[in-house]
């Protein structure tokens, strides 16, 4: 560790290196042939002697730089080091003559290039005393490695120089115990932090990281969160957006709040890290994931990985479950009564029961294989995602708080949106609608309708609409004028592909036709007071009375799929839903102020508005 450390904790700690030297012959006392020490090679055109002047023992080595200026020799015997533990290096040099400029004590891998790993030069020599090279070396991989020794120096007069007691001895740490820190990206980090010091060396004290309890890591370019296993008092790891592709756990049992989102993770053993709380594992690469043991978990984000398969079943605690973008099959929420958003969209989901999930208040199930969804039972809901699936009908009637609804892409007829007073945004495209009525929904600002067979839109009731889409549908009216078109989102807005609509109700004709010019087919004309309707043969016969009324309405003689009632002012005021196949029905205009009104019979594709007055 860094020196300065170390001399306020000397009084407290020491350590002792093992006695073993791990360099075969190191000492030199051994000589087969006269021309290198056994168990080590030299430079080829280089020349070593055995000498009987040494630092300890019985003889050196020489090393003379016949070759100009520099000489070198090394193991050829390789030694095993261990990940993580700590080795001293050193040796000892004597100038016998000539100039030598630096002695350099080196550690190389056992591979055919002999990789540097490390070293430390000398650059003073003397020839009346034997000088010392020495370093820590901390092991990052167990594997083999062995010793280099150069010497350098300038070629006349040829220089000679003794090396002896070359040593790679274990260091053995009590007291002040260090940990090994691998990766140096993860070092910095801890540098950076103040959990460390100095520069990085591989290692960290322990005593530095065994009380830490939050450590915050991300972005910070880590592949191997080696020594996290020491930080054994950690409740929340934040290692978000790294290069991790493993990590060990098992040590960390506080750990309540985990996020390991945008790595590189294949597997995670969370089974000893029954305190979690919440984990957010998103964005790796798992294909299963095993959180049986983790029954305090309340939070869980696994999106965007391989999962096949995921049991809750233990996890009773969970408020939250995010698990978007995998490959499930099935999912079973019965047993997470506590759930109260839930995210399974992007799967393969062909059911999804959440009958029993009472607390639900999101529901996000969008891009699976849905042919049903019962939610009669999810009264909290407030926000519904069912896009991109397979259904036919949708029934919202009970979720009065629903403030969202996105049922996009899939193949629903029909759409009863009246008890849902407070829906904000309605995403209803691409199904099979012939009709939408939103009348009811005074909050609505956003309803995109685009890609279905609607006859007929009308959203004057709706002051907060700023966004609107209804091309590609079957339109023979529109009536756009809200008192809200001056601030409609021109990007979204649009209403072209309806060829049957000749003329689109707005606020502003001027302002329509300049802002809005391309929004409509060249067919259509933008105007304030549009009539409401066409005479058609079909209703030459239909009787209303009485005329004027004071509530009751009977309409006799003609068969009706809808009857919608306007104000003098183009403003939808009721909507009735009819049988078509009675040619007598009954409507009820009471509770309207007295005035002038028009009842618009629609049946199939053609349509008519009739005056009443309302005493």
């Amino acid at each position: 560790m860094k020196s300065k450390l170390l001399l306020l904790l000397v009084m407290a700690n020491f350590s002792f290196y093992a006695q073993t030297n791990l360099v075969s012959n190191g000492d030199f006392e051994n000589w087969s042939s006269s021309s290198q020490p056994n168990g080590w090679g030299r430079f080829f055109s280089g020349l070593i002697y055995q000498d009987t002047d040494s630092q300890n023992g019985n003889s050196s080595t020489k090393i003379e730089l016949t070759n100009g200026s520099l000489n070198y020799m090394f193991t050829s015997v390789y030694f095993p080091v261990e990940a993580g533990k700590t080795y001293k290096v050193s040796g000892y040099h004597k100038l016998v003559a000539g100039t030598i400029t630096s002695v350099e004590l080196g550690l190389i891998d056992s591979d055919v290039w002999q990789t540097p790993i490390t070293s430390s030069i000398d650059n003073i020599t003397s020839n009346s005393q034997w000088r010392k090279i020495e370093y820590d070396y901390v092991a990052t991989t167990t594997k083999n490695i062995g010793v280099i020794i150069w010497a350098r120096g300038t070629s006349t007069p040829i220089p000679e120089i003794l090396v002896d007691n070359i040593s790679v001895t274990e260091v053995v740490q009590t007291g002040s115990q260090y940990t090994s820190i691998p990766d140096i990206n993860f070092e910095n980090k801890l540098i950076e932090l103040g959990i460390d010091s100095g520069t990085a060396d591989g290692q960290v004290l322990t005593s530095s990281i065994a009380s830490v309890t939050s450590l915050n890591i991300e972005r910070s370019s880590i592949s191997d969160l080696t020594g996290i296993e020491n930080f054994t008092s950690l409740e929340i790891l934040s290692a978000s957006r790294n290069s991790i592709t493993n990590v060990n756990l098992s040590k960390n049992i506080n750990l309540a709040y985990l996020y390991l989102d945008n790595n590189q993770l294949t597997a995670i053993d969370l089974s000893a890290n029954t305190a979690l709380k919440r984990l957010d594992c998103q964005k790796n690469k798992l294909s299963s994931l095993d959180i049986s043991n983790n029954i305090n978990l309340t939070s869980l984000n696994c999106s965007s990985n391989v999962l096949t398969g995921l049991n809750i079943d233990t996890n009773t605690l969970l408020t939250s479950l995010v698990v978007n973008s995998n490959k499930l099959p099935f999912l079973n929420v019965d047993n997470n009564l506590a759930l109260q958003g839930i995210n399974c969209g992007g799967n393969l989901l062909t059911v999804l029961n959440v009958d029993k999930n009472l607390a639900l208040t999101h529901l996000w199930c969008g891009s699976n294989k849905l042919t049903s969804l019962n939610i009669n039972k999810n009264l909290e809901l407030d926000d519904l995602n069912c896009g991109i699936n397979e259904l036919k009908t949708l029934n919202v009637s009970d979720n009065k708080k629903l403030l969202y609804l996105v049922c996009h892409q899939n193949k629903i007829n029909s759409l009863d949106v009246s008890e849902n007073i407070l829906l904000q945004q309605l995403m209803c495209h691409y199904n099979e609608l012939t009709t939408i009525d939103v009348s009811h929904n005074p909050e609505l600002y956003m309803l995109n309708c685009h890609f279905n067979k609607i006859t007929d839109l009308d959203i004057s009731t709706n002051s907060k609409i700023t966004e609107i889409t209804c091309n590609d549908n079957d339109l023979k009216l529109l009536n756009l004028k809200n008192g809200n078109n001056n601030n409609f989102e021109l990007f979204y807005t649009t209403f072209i592909n309806n060829p049957n609509l000749t003329c689109i109700r707005v606020d502003d004709v001027t302002y329509s036709d300049t802002k809005w010019a391309s929004k409509k087919d060249a067919t259509a004309t933008y105007s304030s007071t549009c009539t409401l309707g066409i005479e058609d043969s079909v209703f030459s016969t239909a009787a209303l009375y009485p005329n004027p009324t004071k509530g009751e309405i009977n309409i006799n003689n003609v068969a009706l799929d809808k009857a919608t009632v306007y104000n003098s002012l183009g403003q939808l005021v009721k909507s009735f839903t009819l049988n078509s196949a009675n040619t007598d029905n009954t409507i009820n205009l009471s509770g309207l102020p007295k005035g002038i009104y028009y009842v618009y019979l629609i049946n199939g594709d053609a349509a008519s508005a009739k005056k009443i007055i309302v005493e």
